[in-house]
């Protein structure tokens, strides 16, 4: 891994009160957007590149399909190991650093479940190109697993020097 990526993840994760902060924010800026898009008097709005209007994910990612009966069970077992996880990091002291995106990831997760617990399926609101619909919840996902990802890779790279 190029030093300037290494160094730029360990900056990122030197500031996790920021990322704390960044995580409950996009959470709830999140919220607020699938409360505008489901409420009664909202019209979608954009173009054909990026719009923002209601679609309902009743799948999984990528808007596959997926029975109840193994959605749950199989969402139950994620949570639990995000939990696990976290807990682990969080008392392990020598990866503390990746609790804060870990926290991303799990506020993330937990806004799309909310929405699935609520209304039976996942709210999205960005459009793009009028065949993906994602919402900042997902966002807060991949970003938080981008960053713990480069993160272990930098820790890998340096222990090989």
């Amino acid at each position: 891994m190029p030093e300037t990526e290494t160094s730029t993840i360990s900056r990122i994760l030197a500031r996790p009160r920021l990322i704390y902060a960044a995580a409950v924010g996009l959470f709830l800026a999140d919220r607020g957007l699938k409360l505008i898009v489901t409420g009664p008097d909202w019209r979608p709005r954009g173009g054909w590149l990026v719009s923002f209007e209601l679609f309902l994910n009743r799948g999984i990612a990528f808007s596959l399909p997926l029975p109840a009966a193994v959605f749950w069970p199989l969402t139950a077992l994620a949570f639990a190991g995000l939990a696990w996880a976290l807990i682990a990091v969080w008392r392990g002291g020598r990866h503390r650093q990746l609790a804060a995106p870990m926290v991303l990831v799990v506020l993330g997760a937990l806004s799309n479940l909310w929405d699935r617990l609520t209304i039976g399926a996942t709210v999205d609101y960005l459009i793009f190109v009028r065949t993906s619909a994602i919402n900042l919840a997902d966002a807060m996902i991949v970003a938080g697993l981008a960053v713990i990802l480069l993160a272990v890779r930098a820790n890998q790279s340096r222990r090989l020097k």
